[in-house]
């Protein structure tokens, strides 16, 4: 094995370089950053070495490190920067910064040696085995956090930026900071690049191996991180092995692209992952299936502590003339209410009323133009969604926002993220409190889901349900929370009469239970069944408070939005 290994030792350097690569890139891709930095980092990362051994005199280890600091300095800098951009833009501004780099490269002569380059670099002692065995460090720290917290985090961030922050995801915090870990990768793999070539020069960090790193990712596949690896091993060998010039690389690889875009969209790594995802979540203990709410489990299961209780008298949440406008379009006006702990408010008006924005403030998606939002008396107006989840704010949405292709039970996990208290160190290495903190977790998620009679969907992808089970799989992720405040936004839209009330009867025993509800709903029975008071929206304008019975008989909200139809339908006579 040894003397393969070292008959083929260029080869496997270049594989493991181009592996350490696509981990870079694949750490962006996935948390949902399309970077074409590669070149300007991996650039960064062999001059940062070259120039600290040939011009400082450092030894080998602390021109790493100096490169591995620097790449990750940079790497925060830049995704902070650039980071208000979004999809094609975001990766027009990195492949700026690419070519910023080489233009530096190319004509700072005095440090870089201009157009030919930095030679004399001092060779690494046993290379392939110390690139090794950085490339199983940053592929087993890039496999063990993609199974924990913060991995989920990621999936959640990368298809539904707006979904993850309502989470408890900070989402600014896991860009940049996992766009700076892989700026680290791709710096360590020009470290190395230099060290083993001992001469770089600018030329070799242009578009051609951003083509060839993308086409790594791509061939592989976004499905598994090996992905990553299996296609630096194709891209790196198949020409060497089919004796491919330099010259035809460039067209092969935008062939090869095309193909696997059509054919495999998947990637190589994606051809068996149906099958693994359904042998793991079989695997998980507790799938008993479950019909309809168990009101007695449930009220247990939700029931507030003392220590959660609000102050007697205090509103949970109180908002003060609160205003919205987009440009010059008011939404909301002067909106003012308290919502006590325990209570169920309703939230009705006319399509285009506002409603939903009022939800989005609640939530911190949507700056208020004017007003005050307190919880508990504390003024939280300007408070991230995030840092509104953590107070114990869940919510669903007008439309439905699961991750199809996920099963329902990580669905459902995934609303259980702030109560994951464990760092990233220790996801990384597995430690015993985050391996209890997860077990805990699962556990609750299964029962949660017993409780709410959707554990026989557990294993069934969000997209292939009815409409009508996704909707109580989003409140199920919502619940998973232990929120104190629950939004509802329309949620019963779709269904059938028999289905909403169903739906009223989930709302009922969850007030029992000691949870506050704020839903928005146009079925007025349910409504009046399930709300305790109502508040009532006309052109971003409250036009009513009070009880269903009293807002009904109120003329204003007869003529904008119920109509008397609707008010001898309920039964509440003038």
């Amino acid at each position: 094995m040894i003397d393969f290994v070292q008959t083929y030792e260029p080869l496997f350097d270049q594989i493991l370089i181009a592996g350490l690569l696509a981990l870079g890139l694949f750490i962006w891709l996935r948390c949902g950053l399309f970077s074409m930095a590669t070149p300007g980092f991996m650039a960064i990362g062999s001059y940062a070495t070259a120039i600290a051994s040939t011009k400082l005199g450092l030894p080998f280890v602390a021109s790493m490190a100096l490169a591995v600091v620097l790449s990750f300095v940079l790497g925060l800098a830049l995704a902070r920067l650039c980071l208000r951009l979004r999809e094609i833009y975001f990766a027009m501004a990195t492949f700026a910064f690419s070519e910023l780099v080489r233009l530096l490269t190319l004509n700072w002569d005095a440090l870089t040696g201009g157009s030919r380059g930095v030679y004399g670099i001092p060779g690494a002692t046993e290379p392939w085995e110390l690139v090794l065995a950085v490339v199983v460090v940053t592929y087993a720290f890039a496999r063990w956090t993609g199974n924990s917290k913060f991995g989920r985090a990621l999936a959640v961030l990368r298809e539904d930026h707006l979904l993850a922050g309502t989470l408890g995801v900070h989402t600014t915090w896991y860009q940049v900071v996992f766009f700076a870990l892989g700026a680290v990768a791709t710096a360590l793999a020009g470290v190395f690049k230099a060290h083993l070539n001992q001469y770089i020069s600018p030329n070799e960090f242009g578009f051609a191996l951003l083509t060839s790193v993308l086409m790594m990712v791509v061939l592989g596949g976004k499905a598994r991180w090996a992905g990553a690896i299996l296609g630096a091993i194709l891209v790196t060998v198949l020409p060497e092995v089919l004796r491919i010039g330099r010259q035809y690389l460039l067209l092969i690889n935008a062939f090869v692209l095309l193909a696997v875009v059509v054919l495999l969209p998947q990637g190589l790594s994606g051809l068996r992952l149906p099958r693994r995802k359904k042998a793991a979540v079989e695997r998980t203990p507790g799938t008993e299936a479950g019909g309809e709410l168990d009101g007695e489990a449930a009220r247990k299961l939700f029931a507030r502590s003392g220590e959660s209780a609000g102050q007697a008298g205090q509103p949970l949440l109180s908002l003060e003339a609160v205003s919205v406008r987009y440009g010059g379009l008011q939404v909301l006006k002067d909106v003012s209410f308290a919502l006590q702990e325990g209570e169920v408010f309703g939230l009705i008006g006319p399509n285009g009323a506002g409603k939903t924005t009022l939800l989005n403030v609640i939530s911190g998606l949507v700056p208020p133009f004017a007003g005050t939002l307190r919880w508990q008396g504390r003024d939280v107006t300007t408070l991230r969604p995030d840092q509104l989840a953590e107070l114990g704010i869940a919510r669903t949405y007008q439309s439905i926002r699961l991750l199809r292709e996920v099963s329902v039970f990580d669905n459902v996990l995934m609303g259980a993220h702030l109560r994951l208290r464990h760092g990233l160190l220790d996801a990384v290495v597995s430690s015993p409190r985050a391996r209890a903190e997860e077990r805990a977790v699962r556990e609750s998620i299964w029962t949660l889901l017993r409780t709410l009679g959707l554990a026989e969907y557990a294993q069934s992808p969000a997209g292939s349900l009815s409409y009508g089970v996704q909707r109580r799989v989003e409140v199920a992720r919502a619940l998973a929370s232990r929120p104190r405040l629950l939004l509802l936004d329309e949620p019963t839209s779709g269904m059938n009469d028999a289905e909403t009330m169903i739906f009223g009867e989930w709302i009922t025993t969850l007030r029992e239970a000691g949870l506050t509800i704020l839903v928005i709903e146009h079925h007025v029975p349910l409504v009046v069944k399930t709300c305790d008071r109502v508040l009532v929206l006309n052109f971003g304008v409250p036009i009513a408070v009070g009880t269903p019975s009293e807002v009904q008989r109120q003329p204003a909200v007869i003529e904008a939005y119920l109509g008397k139809d609707a008010v001898e339908e309920v039964g509440v006579s003038e």
